[in-house]
C-alpha cells in the first residue's frame, strides 16, 4: 500500500528536505507541497493524500487553522504538526485533530518512527472502510456463493489459548468495559485477546465491517439497516442484537446497504 503525503511549509528549503527525509521512507509517495494553509486546503482536496506534514508557522491561515478545516468531518488525512515551539503548541494541536507532533529541526530517526504509526493508522483506516471491500466489485462477485457459505477458519486468542473458529458464524465483536467480546454462534459471547484495531485489520476481507468504534460485525449476519432522524442509523443483526452506528461510519454504513444489494441479488 503507498501512502500520499502532502508537505506544508512557507519555508522551502524546510519542506525540501523534509522531502528527501520522507523519499527514503517505504512506501511513501509525495503527492505535492504546499506553501501556506490556504493553498494546503486546494492541494489537498485535489490530491487526496493520506498524511499531511504540516508547519505550524505560516503567514496568512497558519497550519493549526488548515488542520482544523482539514479534519472536519473526517477520517483521512492523518495531521502531522512539524514545530520548533512543541510545548506551547501541543495541547492546541490536539483540539486541531492532530495524530503526531514533529519538533525542528527534524531528526530522521524520530520521523521514521512517526511514519511507520502514522502508516498503520491509515491502514487501518482504509481496511476499515468499504472503499476498501469495494475497491474490486467483480472480484467481489466472483464466486460470491461458493465465498460466504464457504467453511473457512480463522485463528483468534481466547484465555491465552489460540482456537479456531468458522468465520461464518462469527456475528460480531464489540467492546465493553475495556475488553473485546466476540459473539459466535448462538453461544455466549466470549471474551477475545487481540485488541479492537487487531480484530479490525484481521477480519475485513472477511466481511466484516466497522460501525461503530466498539463494534465490528459481520455483513452475513446484517438483518437490516434503519434509518431514523436526519441522520443517524442502527443495525439489526439476525442473532437479535442492535447495533448503533457512529456518526464517522455513516458513509461506511450507506455503503453497505448498496453492498447488501448486490451480495443479496447474487444470492
Amino acid at each position: 500500500m503507498k501512502f500520499k503525503c502532502l508537505i506544508v511549509d512557507d519555508d522551502a528549503r524546510s519542506s525540501w528536505l523534509l522531502k528527501s527525509m520522507l523519499e527514503e521512507i517505504e512506501d511513501i509517495e509525495i503527492a505535492g507541497m504546499a506553501s501556506d494553509g490556504e493553498k494546503a486546503l486546494e492541494a489537498a482536496e485535489t490530491m487526496q493524500p493520506d498524511i499531511v506534514f504540516m508547519d505550524i508557522v505560516m503567514p496568512g491561515m497558519n497550519g493549526m487553522e488548515a488542520s482544523v478545516k482539514l479534519k472536519k468531518g473526517k477520517q483521512l488525512p492523518l495531521i502531522a504538526l512539524i514545530t520548533g515551539y512543541e510545548d506551547e503548541y501541543v495541547k492546541m494541536g490536539y483540539k486541531a485533530n492532530a495524530t503526531a507532533f514533529i519538533p525542528k529541526p527534524v531528526n530522521s530517526e524520530q520521523l521514521s518512527s512517526e511514519v511507520e504509526r502514522l502508516k498503520e493508522n491509515v491502514r487501518v483506516i482504509k481496511e476499515s472502510s468499504l472503499e476498501y471491500i469495494c475497491a474490486d466489485i467483480d472480484r467481489l462477485r466472483t464466486n460470491l456463493k461458493e465465498r460466504l457459505e464457504a467453511s473457512e477458519y480463522i485463528r483468534i486468542k481466547i484465555k491465552g489459548e489460540d482456537k479456531h473458529f468458522c468465520v461464518r458464524d462469527i456475528v460480531s465483536f464489540y467492546t465493553e468495559a475495556g475488553y473485546l467480546f466476540m459473539k459466535y454462534g448462538s453461544g455466549k459471547p466470549q471474551r477475545v485477546m487481540p485488541s479492537m484495531k487487531d480484530i479490525v485489520t484481521k477480519m475485513t476481507e472477511h466481511f466484516f465491517v466497522q460501525a461503530h468504534r466498539g463494534f465490528l460485525i459481520s455483513i452475513r449476519h446484517i438483518s437490516e439497516i434503519e434509518h431514523y432522524g436526519k441522520k443517524a442509523y442502527r443495525i439489526y443483526m439476525d442473532d437479535g442484537s442492535i447495533v448503533p452506528v457512529g456518526r464517522k461510519y455513516i458513509k461506511t454504513i450507506k455503503g453497505v446497504e448498496s453492498l447488501l444489494q448486490v451480495l443479496r441479488k447474487e444470492l
